[in-house]
């Protein structure tokens, strides 16, 4: 179904692209500025690092199709994500993934940060609405940090 009061993860929803975060560091191209000519891929990739406060890393890689449309009014879907959380030199903290070879729905790996980072868990997501926006997976690792910040000192 189609939504425009909160970004799906993955299902259609009207663009802006992501939730506005406080983060303060995150300047996204909205969907109006983007032209293609008849025929071609109308597909917006982000890809790169997001650098955190004590030396979190975010990696994201995501593929948004447009759907219809185009600016404020554009329909959009995203096709694939991932987005990679870890500390520089360190261990992974989470991996939000979607469906790919060796798993068939979108998923999010677990793991414990401060003990050698070995993944603890694998979450099946069972729906477009449990398939975070990328201001969420913010979000989320803000109260991570903000829970670990005694301990993120001790991996240094």
């Amino acid at each position: 179904s189609e939504r425009s009061v909160r970004p799906a993860g993955c299902g259609p929803t009207q663009a802006p692209l992501f939730e506005p975060t406080d983060w303060g560091i995150l300047g996204w191209p909205r969907v109006g500025e983007f032209g293609w000519p008849p025929g071609f891929s109308s597909v917006v990739i982000l890809e790169g690092p997001i650098h955190c406060l004590s030396e979190i890393v975010l990696d994201v890689n995501k593929e948004i199709e447009v759907q219809r449309g185009s600016g404020p009014s554009a329909i959009v879907r995203t096709k694939t994500f991932r987005y990679h959380a870890w500390i520089r030199g360190k261990h992974n903290i989470l991996r939000y993934e979607s469906a790919h070879h060796h798993r068939v729905s979108a998923h999010k790996h677990v793991y414990d940060t401060f003990a050698g980072g070995r993944e603890t868990q694998i979450l099946e997501l069972q729906g477009d609405d449990d398939v975070p926006t990328l201001g969420e997976v913010l979000r989320e690792l803000q109260v991570w940090h903000d829970n670990n910040a005694g301990r993120l000192n001790a991996l240094r």
